[in-house]
């Protein structure tokens, strides 16, 4: 853990500003082999550019976060829930006592992006398994695809989801 203006990890994949403290900016960075870095958690403050690498998701030995591709704040909480391509999961970082825990309902495979609904409800884009996993209450739903999905967004009237494929090439409404 450290704090500084600046800080060596590998490709930040997911950025948010914290809906809980507008000055706080959260980063999910991917280790690079390459330059040694290591895949983390991060949080820097707008104003100052102070950025903290956070203790206990730093280590990409551990295998807590290996290649964090999509994420999104949980409405009304301090949970990120981030897709974690390689460790085949779905895992939740609690951003205020930073703790890591993986409530994935289902098997997933290459688990690309997901997204939130207004009501909490959310979607993973489960791209080899070629589907979308919806989490809607205490109910999973599964949609299956005939292409690979990369990314989520749902408009924000909640009237529709788009989707980034993967392989062909275009966006699905």
């Amino acid at each position: 853990a450290g704090t500084g203006t600046s800080a060596c990890v590998g490709s930040p994949y997911f950025m948010a500003v914290d809906p809980n403290d507008s000055d706080k900016l959260w980063i999910i960075a991917a280790a690079s082999t390459a330059d040694n870095n290591k895949a983390g958690v991060l949080s820097a403050s707008i104003s100052t550019g102070n950025v903290t690498v956070e203790e206990l998701a730093t280590s990409s030995d551990t295998g807590l976060i290996k290649s964090p591709f999509g994420g999104a704040f949980k409405p009304g909480t301090s949970d990120i829930y981030l897709a974690l391509k390689d460790n085949k999961s779905l895992s939740v970082f609690n951003t205020a006592d930073k703790t890591l825990t993986t409530p994935a309902p289902v098997e997933l495979n290459n688990p690309m992006d997901v997204v939130f609904t207004s009501n909490g409800n959310y979607y993973i884009a489960d791209r080899n398994n070629n589907r979308i996993v919806g989490v809607i209450g205490e109910e999973t739903k599964l949609c299956s695809l005939g292409f690979q999905p990369n990314s989520l967004l749902v408009d924000p009237q909640e009237n529709y989801m788009y989707i980034g494929s993967n392989g062909g090439y275009g966006l699905y409404r």
